[in-house]
């Protein structure tokens, strides 16, 4: 028996003190008896019990049989946590089950115990039936509940002559939403002041930037390989904001450090499926990213990537592909190649159809060189787009556009060449564009230019950092000709 006994243990390393006070221990434990031990008094001045039940000590130090652990119960800081088990040492390889049953009322509270912040779930619980070995650890029938959802499935973590270790899960979530992450927000933020004496001595000193810093270091691809995995996942519903996804199944692998995550899901009632491999085993490491889905409603994925509410409509089917490859971000993004596919497209605003295309195609190749295609009809008239850019063959540095709009009565048709020289950007470009009335938008100027308000206008410029110049050689409005030069 044991009363007012106080152990108090201080962490210089992260100045943090932890004091442990038993009030009262009363244990049992005689030579070849069962182990009986009952515990109470406060840990960080909160309260806590202990209540122990399990067969002999000497038992367990022998080995030579399966040593039974029939109950450990402890109830500190509204939490409760039950354990019982075995131990097996009979034979060279160790082995072992034990049950466990964890439920509180706020995990943060836990956490003020440790002087560690832990995010703020309210009721929670966890629960499993846990097996070792000495060469793995699986959690079978583990059941976690927080924020009012739920998750149930397995995990095993084999360990023993691997290289690396391997890691299997099934999960299943039968629902979640974004919004809880909100309580993970902040965790581990310390709003405390530092001593006076580090404060006198901290000076606010701007980094010194050397040319050969890089910015954006190399990705960590090596930690890929330090585990192979295979996660089988599924989510019942995901919501975020007003987007809501059904029927998320994806099954992760990592070996050898190749990524791979396929992914389907349903959204509005159409079908989707995508996938992400990222592949590091070849010298560059490759990165590559597929989707495909049927016609989807606008709306909600407008309103969950924070757009104006106001716009809706609806995609048609499309196909997204995408490939990089690099060690660092800078030369994933400069590598990147893009293709787009989408048709049967509109988007409205309260107003009206505001856009609807029949089928646009965009790609982008390495350098960010793009091809975009499109038609359809904008403010319900019709109109086509084709554009491009390229390197021009005599200076490769050096970008080409092209462009040419079709719509409704106007055709407009712009060249241009882009150049980055020492003494700055420059710009030369020509364009001529036809049409009658402007769609309509000349009509008000029908008195001044003549009911006939058909337009016609060549001309050609250079724009060289913030000034530029136009020389008009033809611009015809109606009965009114112009030729003219602007600077």
């Amino acid at each position: 028996r044991l009363r007012d006994v106080q152990i108090v243990y201080r962490d210089e390393a992260a100045d943090k003190q932890y004091k442990l006070k038993i009030d009262e221990a009363l244990s049992q434990a005689p030579a070849s008896s069962p182990l009986q031990l009952s515990m109470r008094g406060t840990f960080s001045d909160k309260p806590y019990s202990l209540v122990l039940s399990a067969d002999s000590l000497s038992e367990l130090i022998r080995g030579t049989s399966t040593w039974a652990l029939s109950k450990a119960q402890l109830d500190i800081a509204n939490t409760v946590m039950d354990i019982s088990g075995s131990l097996d040492r009979s034979s060279q390889a160790l082995a072992g089950q034990v049950s466990i049953r964890i439920n509180g009322n706020e995990l943060n509270e836990i956490g003020s115990l440790l002087n560690y912040p832990l995010p703020e779930l309210g009721a929670f619980s966890v629960a499993s039936e846990i097996r070792l070995q000495s060469d793995m650890i699986q959690f079978d029938d583990l059941k976690l509940m927080a924020l009012e959802r739920s998750a149930q499935g397995t995990i095993r973590y084999d360990f023993k002559n691997k290289t690396p270790a391997a890691l299997k899960a099934t999960i299943s979530i039968p629902e979640f939403d974004t919004a809880l992450l909100n309580a993970f927000q902040n965790i581990g933020s310390s709003t405390s002041t530092p001593p006076l004496s580090t404060q006198a001595d901290t000076q606010y000193e701007p980094e010194k930037e050397t040319e050969d810093a890089s910015p954006l270091p190399d990705i960590p691809w090596e930690s890929l390989k330090a585990i192979d995995a295979s996660l089988n996942l599924s989510i019942g519903r995901l919501t975020h904001n007003a987007l809501q996804l059904q029927d998320i199944n994806t099954t992760v692998t990592l070996a050898n450090g190749d990524l791979q995550i396929p992914i389907a899901f349903t959204y509005d009632g159409a079908s989707s499926s995508g996938r992400l491999a990222v592949k590091t085993s070849s010298d560059t490491p490759q990165v590559t990213l597929s989707l495909a889905t049927d016609s989807i409603a606008i709306a909600p994925i407008i309103t969950a990537l924070g757009g104006d509410p106001r716009f809706s409509g609806q995609s048609g089917s499309g196909t997204l592909d995408t490939r990089s490859q690099g060690k660092d971000i800078m030369t994933l993004i400069r590598s990147t190649t893009l293709n787009l596919q989408l048709a049967d497209t509109r988007l409205d605003t309260q107003a009206g159809r505001m856009f609807a295309s029949k089928n646009l195609s965009l790609a982008i190749e390495a350098g960010g060189f793009f091809t975009l295609s499109a038609r359809g009809e904008f403010l319900e008239r019709p109109f086509d787009i084709d554009a491009r850019s390229s390197p021009l063959p005599e200076d490769k540095k050096a970008v080409s556009l092209q462009l040419d709009i079709n719509a409704c009565d106007t055709k407009l048709k712009l060249r241009s060449s882009s150049y980055s020289k020492p003494e700055g950007d420059l710009i030369d470009y020509n364009f001529a564009a036809s049409g009658n009335n402007l769609c309509g938008y000349l009509g008000p100027l029908e008195q001044f230019i003549g009911r006939n308000a058909d337009f016609y206008a060549v001309a050609r410029g250079r724009l060289k950092n913030e000034t530029g110049s136009m020389n008009i050689k033809t611009l015809k409005l109606g009965n009114i000709v112009v030729d003219a030069n602007v600077r």
